[in-house]
């Protein structure tokens, strides 16, 4: 997952995308996907929601600069406007969306630990930048153009528009909570399979056997059916629950403010029953 700096443009995009999902879904009573594209001089909401009560977009903003002043401050943010063009009353049909989830053995599965590296030991100044994303080595995000010879990694610049995106201004049900359930059941494989890298396919499809529907990619000495059978033994993909134990309480603004902190569903009770004959 892109590691986003919360003082930036592409921090800013993601903050309004959750809020405004998170207002739209009112406790998860209705969905909301919600994309906030970055025009610079304005903000264009768009999306779906299955809830019929219109956004006042005028008094959200309102509140935003009131509750966010601090931030607002620290991006320099002197005025926005906000164009909405998003659906309201709309079917939104999750069931049988498929997901695909890349995590690393870190401390935190979502991030590359050379991401986590760069920013917990100083290697690159917190907020100068917009992001870092990681495939085969990790690439900063500048507001403005560098050279290699300026910063001694790979890096590129920000689009003319940024746009916000998965998790943020997702309702949980439309995927958040299937992401986080599956850092919570990665997180615990690290322990056991001598991997460095798990790709999981997460579906609310369940097979002919009663199964849902996963797939487990990995690198580590064992088979990946042999890694999959496992955790279908181990895990009941009690999504309810799990939102319920972990999330509800949670505030997923902190994903963006407080990324790599302990978060609670980073436990690891299965481990001792992790086992492959």
């Amino acid at each position: 997952m892109r590691y986003i700096s919360e003082y930036s443009r592409r921090g800013l995009v993601n903050i309004l995308a959750e809020k405004i999902s998170q207002k739209l879904s009112e406790n998860e009573k209705y969905s909301a996907i919600i994309e906030v594209v970055d025009c610079m001089n304005f903000m264009v909401i768009k999306g779906f929601t299955t809830n019929s009560n219109i956004l006042n977009l005028v008094q959200f903003k309102d509140e935003f600069m009131k509750e966010e002043s601090d931030f607002i401050e620290k991006i320099g943010l002197k005025r926005f406007n906000l164009i909405d063009v998003i659906d309201y009353k709309q079917s939104i049909v999750v069931d049988d969306a498929i997901y695909w989830f890349d995590f690393w053995n870190s401390k935190r599965p979502l991030y590359n630990e050379s991401i986590i590296d760069m920013i917990e030991n100083g290697k690159i100044a917190e907020n100068t930048f917009e992001s870092i994303s990681y495939s085969y080595e990790p690439e900063v995000e500048f507001l403005f153009p560098l050279m290699y010879n300026d910063i001694p990694i790979k890096n590129n610049m920000s689009p003319l528009t940024i746009s916000s995106e998965f998790p943020f201004g997702y309702s949980f049900r439309n995927g958040k909570t299937k992401l986080m359930y599956c850092e919570y059941i990665c997180n615990q494989l690290f322990s056991v399979l001598n991997t460095d890298r798990i790709l999981f396919k997460m579906s609310s499809i369940i097979d002919e056997h009663g199964d849902w529907g996963i797939e487990i990619k990995t690198n580590s000495q064992y088979s990946d059916s042999d890694v999959k059978s496992m955790v279908l033994d181990i895990f009941d993909f009690d999504l309810t629950k799990f939102e319920t134990n972990y999330l509800k309480k949670y505030d997923f603004l902190d994903e963006i403010r407080k990324p790599l902190e302990l978060k609670p569903w980073l436990n690891k009770d299965k481990v001792r029953e992790l086992m492959i004959v």
